[in-house]
């Protein structure tokens, strides 16, 4: 059974200190998905490459809840 990332990322936030900051490794799909998320919920985020460049599936968003 998978989790809803939306679930994740509302606790993520409720745990998360004033500036913190979290990454996640995952498949592109879902990093865009992460960050439409949260985009909403008006977190700092950008989507980086991981170390096997920018043609792998790979992609690592780097988000922080700094306002």
């Amino acid at each position: 059974m998978r989790c809803d990332i939306l679930y994740l990322l509302l606790e993520m936030y409720r745990i998360l200190r004033p500036d913190g900051a979290i990454i996640i490794r995952e498949h592109v799909d879902i990093i865009v998905k992460v960050k439409d998320i949260t985009d909403r919920m008006r977190w700092n985020g950008k989507i980086l490459h991981s170390e096997n460049g920018p043609f792998h599936s790979e992609k690592i968003p780097l988000v922080d809840n700094s306002l």
